[in-house]
């Protein structure tokens, strides 16, 4: 273990500004006490603030020798232990629509495997948690490395799970003791859980809510996963930690739930059972209090009810908003036309008299919906894979539709999760992410065109209203588009038969725009309805 702090020298250190303070305040009273008053009031301040800041200070910072990448063989085992069978967690499908936009670990698992490795480093005793605070700051996602630093003092001990820019994503603090285990046996030696759906419930139907789970644990897969703290932590307290992931999880919130933190206190009796109760619901924020008695903890947990996937409307209701003839003799290719403003601009074209050719990359099952609407309202439509990074598969499908379907437009809507960078540091990988897709892709996509297409096509390219507005967080997500407007503007000047339009378009509610508060994003019919009916008019 690598410690990154001297505790000897950072104590005098401590002394040394704490007789700095107490001389200037003393020297302050002293000279004017009633004229200087004020400014002795803001150096106890500013003391009493250096102290509790420094409440930790005696403590080595380590960084714990195990870093860990979660794989989903490690989510689905985690599931089955714990029995939270939360999408989110386990089902890239349906977690691409959520709000993080792909698998993100269980926290309890996270916390487990903290507290297993930090057991193999410093404990070699049954111990027993007295106390145990966590915070979920932001996501652990699957095959990241994250890694684990530890400040221990004592029995007092707190550990953070950081991303590789040093990101903290949970924080766990503790208190720990010696102890002999009293194991009830009820509550081990079970069956695993098998899969089955966690509740879907409105932010209503948490109030005064009130309900009970029954305990049990796998221990021989609890002791495959964590086998130090099966070991030597206590086996109900490996219980009660395990059952509040499938509280949360499968219970309250349930299907769209979001664990925030937990703050849990060791009884001085074990229960039989654990209870929870629904203390407050905030509607605003869609935030619940839980207050929940385990079998050796009480406290209180605090979880989001996550936004839903944002659907978009069905054809039916659109339909009587498509100006008759719109897209009238437009043929467009669609990239990334399974979901989001993708899908709803193949809506329109073929409503509006268009033929539309829908790629997916993932989303096939939603790909294969959408031709089915149409189908059923006599509408056409082509649905097929497509990576943008593969120029083998484009070159196959540009060249089956230049002998067959005659394209004279193409949708360029593939993108990445958009996500927000809240760090003070640029993430050169974040950009990367963007830029290969935005600037990269389309460009092997664009030069392919050039190569096949004589005639005249036109391609839109949706960039964002975020480099006008300089929104904050997305440095790298306006940087990438950026980049990709300046290699257009060039394009364009040198073409004579593909034209490249440009649109900054607003924020739109879509899976990329999820949020848990609300946002100012507008319908995607309302957002491209104006740049098809631009489009078209070079058709007719």
């Amino acid at each position: 273990m690598n410690v990154h702090l001297n505790g000897k020298l950072l104590l005098y250190l401590i002394i040394i500004k704490l007789i700095f303070y107490l001389k200037i305040l003393v020297k302050t009273v002293v000279n004017n006490i009633h004229s200087k008053k004020r400014k002795a009031l803001k150096l106890l301040l500013k003391f009493k603030l250096f102290v509790s800041l420094k409440k930790f200070s005696m403590m080595n910072t380590i960084q714990m020798q195990n870093p860990k990448v979660f794989d989903i063989n490690d989510e689905n085992n985690f599931s089955s232990l714990s029995g939270d069978f939360n999408p989110i967690h386990i089902n890239e499908q349906i977690a691409r629509r959520q709000l993080f936009g792909e698998i993100i670990v269980h926290g309890i698992h996270v916390i487990m495997y903290a507290i297993d490795q930090f057991i193999l480093e410093n404990i070699n005793c049954e111990i027993e948690l007295l106390q145990i605070k966590v915070k979920f700051t932001n996501p652990v996602l699957l095959s990241k490395e994250i890694h684990f630093s530890l400040e221990k003092n004592g029995s007092k001990a707190k550990i953070f799970a950081k991303d590789s820019s040093d990101t903290i994503l949970t924080e766990i603090v503790f208190e720990y003791g010696a102890t002999t285990h009293i194991i009830s046996n009820n509550y081990l030696n079970c069956e695993s859980y098998k899969f089955h759906q966690p509740n879907s419930r409105t932010i209503n139907d948490f109030i005064g809510l009130s309900e009970h789970l029954e305990p049990k644990m796998n221990n021989v897969l609890c002791e495959q996963m964590f086998p130090n703290a099966y070991k030597f932590l206590d086996k109900d307290q490996i219980v009660d930690l395990l059952t509040i992931s499938r509280l949360v999880g499968m219970q309250c919130p349930g299907l769209y739930s979001l664990f925030s933190s937990f703050d849990f206190s060791k009884k001085s009796e074990k229960s039989s059972n654990i209870l929870y109760n629904v203390t407050k619901v905030n509607s605003r924020f869609s935030l619940l209090n839980i207050e929940c008695e385990c079998l050796c903890f009480a406290g209180m947990i605090q979880a989001f009810l996550r936004p839903q996937p944002v659907i978009q409307p069905s054809i039916d209701e659109l339909i009587s908003k498509i100006p008759n003839g719109i897209c009238k003799n437009m043929k467009s290719l669609i990239i990334g036309g399974s979901r989001g403003i993708g899908e709803t601009t193949a809506k329109i074209i073929s409503g509006g008299g268009g033929y539309p050719l829908i790629t997916y990359f993932k989303g096939k099952e939603e790909a294969i919906l959408i031709k089915k609407q149409l189908a059923e309202k006599n509408l056409p439509s082509e649905i097929f894979h497509l990576d943008t990074s593969d120029l083998s598969q484009i070159d196959e499908v540009l060249i089956n539709m230049n002998r067959e379907q005659k394209l004279n437009s193409i949708f360029y809507f593939s993108t990445p999760k958009i996500s927000q960078n809240r760090t003070n540091t640029f993430d050169q990988d974040l950009y990367m992410n963007y830029f290969k897709v935005y600037v990269t892709d389309f460009i092997l996509l664009y030069n392919k065109i050039s190569e096949l297409f004589s005639e005249k096509i036109i391609i839109f390219y949706p960039s964002t209203i975020f480099i006008t507005e300089e929104t904050e967080h997305y440095t790298e997500y306006i940087l990438a588009k950026l980049a990709a407007e300046y290699l257009i503007k060039n394009l364009n000047k040198k073409s004579n038969n593909i034209e490249v339009l440009v649109s900054r378009l607003p924020k739109i509610k879509s899976d990329q725009t999820i949020s848990l508060f609300e946002t100012n994003a507008i319908p995607a019919f309302n957002a491209i309805l104006p740049i098809l009916n631009e489009i078209s008019s070079n058709f007719k």
